[in-house]
């Protein structure tokens, strides 16, 4: 069953990504295909269906088609900054209340919470994720490494490994467009679509007292780390956070080596924290808190070194 989802879907994702390129430059002769990540919620609604996913996961994958659809205009023809975050607050609310309800703990004192949190909590992954899609292969990595996440550790929930499958085939047929510098983009309503999902994960490993969620770090954590530096750089150089910025570590070492070699970081911390994991199994809030601070200080020394050692080097 797992061979026939990722080989089909891998077909499936190479086919659409052809006709999406061809059908985007039909309508826009000038500008570069983006936005195809926004297909991956279709792809996950149809294999949801046909590998009889419950009922919640269905309609939690419709809300994040309903408010992608609205996203993806920002793909097309940019929507204002504020809408975007609206667009993200709204569709975390409205999984955290789904899922919250699916569960029947619409009575535990902290349901607001929990939904306001969501809503949040989608700001922060999808400006995250968003920050590290500025060049051709970033998303692409990171996706990769989110997929193989979901597929190898994470284990109370069967659903999941389907989600990396089908998220590893969706990346494995789109870089075979994006390998190709400015050919197509994964797009801000790609990157909606992602950090929505992992919304969804995190909230269910919470009600469910499930300590997986840690295993995120392997992926998000060089992210968060590099977007937050970025931002404090930004603030001390008084720039402003809304404008198109090259400060990020990808930048620098993109324009230093004019290569892939930006790519590494992502995959040597990940292969680090992964390595981290098999000493320290997150089991319990011990467990989860000392696996995150080693991965942490790992990340820390990593990303400085790269910074000091790599990018300043004469």
């Amino acid at each position: 069953m797992n061979i026939t989802v990722l080989i089909s879907s891998l077909i499936f994702s190479t086919i659409s990504c052809f006709i999406y390129k061809k059908i985007w430059n039909l309508f826009f002769l000038k500008r570069i295909a983006t936005g195809y990540g926004y297909l991956l919620i279709y792809f996950i609604l149809i294999y949801s269906y046909l590998l009889e996913s419950p009922l919640i996961d269905i309609k939690v994958f419709v809300i994040i088609l309903f408010f992608s659809s609205i996203y993806w205009i920002d793909d097309i023809k940019h929507i204002s900054f504020i809408l975007r975050l609206l667009i993200q607050f709204f569709c975390g609310l409205t999984i955290a209340f789904l899922i919250l309800i699916e569960n029947n703990a619409i009575y535990n004192h902290n349901f607001l919470i929990i939904i306001i949190c969501s809503g949040f909590l989608n700001i922060f992954l999808t400006n995250i994720v968003n920050f590290y899609d500025g060049l051709d292969l970033n998303i692409s990595i990171f996706s990769i490494i989110l997929s193989l996440v979901l597929i190898f550790l994470f284990s109370f929930e069967k659903n999941y490994e389907y989600l990396g499958l089908i998220l590893l085939s969706f990346i494995l047929g789109f870089m075979l467009f994006n390998f190709t510098p400015n050919n197509i983009f994964f797009g801000d309503s790609g990157c909606f679509v992602i950090s929505s999902i992992i919304n969804i994960i995190i909230i269910k490993s919470i009600l469910s007292l499930d300590y997986d969620a840690a295993y995120l770090a392997i992926p998000f954590l060089f992210l968060v780390i590099d977007v937050s530096y970025v931002l404090l750089l930004r603030i001390y150089l008084k720039e402003s956070l809304l404008t198109r910025n090259y400060h990020h570590i990808y930048h620098k070492l993109e324009e230093k080596y004019k290569n892939k070699f930006y790519l590494l970081p992502q995959i040597v911390c990940a292969s680090g924290i992964f390595a981290v994991s098999i000493y320290i199994v997150p089991t319990n809030y011990t467990s989860v808190l000392k696996f995150l601070m080693v991965s942490l200080i790992l990340t820390l020394v990593l990303y400085f070194c790269i910074h000091f050692f790599v990018i300043r080097r004469n």
